[in-house]
């Protein structure tokens, strides 16, 4: 038995399963025409960059302890040229093959389809919302090391559990208004941030002794009676180093 099988083309399928960017002279279906994709300030896309790979201090703690303040430095020197490198030529070149909103999504979608598209991005949202339920916690947790806000933002009272749910609210409803908002309000806050931190660097500076730089790690050994672990913890720093580059991932979405 012979089956017979219909003609077909290869550019005509992979034209349609490609998706059609759209851009600011794009039309529906109907021919109306689609209201411009908004567009991000480079200082937007600073802030944005900065929130969603590092966002502060938090967690660079690790590294110190890990392998001291020089590798420390080094390492947060070195591995975003590296990481970024790669990162910068994909991302630069498949947001222009595809300028749109959904990032790598599209991209899944041009190449294995809608199912491994709409698994990426069900796993990203996930993803998102567990991470980001921590950091109300942890903003909280930073505020109640503060002596005179210790008993009004003690554990399980509602003073505490008002001001998390306040700072989630807060986020989602930047994220709802949109990408030039939620950009606005990154600099704004990455300003916020960074300031207080430029200033008391030029306030030490004068009393920077560069030998302490390499004095290498210090944490307490596990034992009382023996005196300070120096040696350097190669895991937990590379894996801290990893934790807070590796979502430069995100900056795929908000450069396209």
């Amino acid at each position: 038995m012979v089956v017979q099988q219909d003609n077909w083309n290869s550019d005509e399928i992979s034209k349609e399963c490609s998706p059609e960017p759209l851009s600011s002279g794009s039309f529906d279906g109907a021919g109306e025409a689609l209201p411009p994709i908004g567009k991000v300030s480079t200082w937007m896309l600073v802030g944005l960059t900065y929130y969603a790979v590092s966002g502060g201090p938090l967690g660079l703690e690790v590294a110190v302890a890990a392998g001291g303040p020089a590798l420390a430095l080094l390492g947060f020197l070195v591995v975003p040229l590296v990481w970024a490198c790669s990162e910068a030529a994909l991302t630069t070149e498949l947001s222009i093959a595809y300028p749109e909103a959904s990032g790598y999504c599209a991209w899944l979608n041009a190449a294995f389809g809608p199912y491994a598209s709409f698994i990426c991005s069900m796993l990203h949202y996930v993803s998102g919302v567990l991470d980001n339920a921590i950091y109300p916690v942890l903003f909280v947790s930073y505020m109640s090391a503060n002596e005179s806000l210790a008993g009004v933002l003690a554990e399980g009272g509602p003073a505490r559990e008002a001001t998390i749910i306040s700072f989630s609210f807060a986020i989602t409803y930047l994220t709802w208004r949109g990408l030039d908002v939620n950009g606005s309000a990154c600099v704004i806050l990455t300003v916020s941030v960074c300031l207080p931190f430029l200033v008391f660097a030029a306030i030490g500076l004068p009393s920077v002794d560069p030998a302490n730089f390499f004095l290498g790690p210090s944490r307490p050994a596990a034992d009382e009676n023996l005196l300070l672990d120096k040696s350097v913890q190669w895991g937990p720093l590379l894996n801290c180093l990893f934790w807070n580059l590796n979502v430069s991932l995100e900056l795929k979405i908000n450069a396209c």
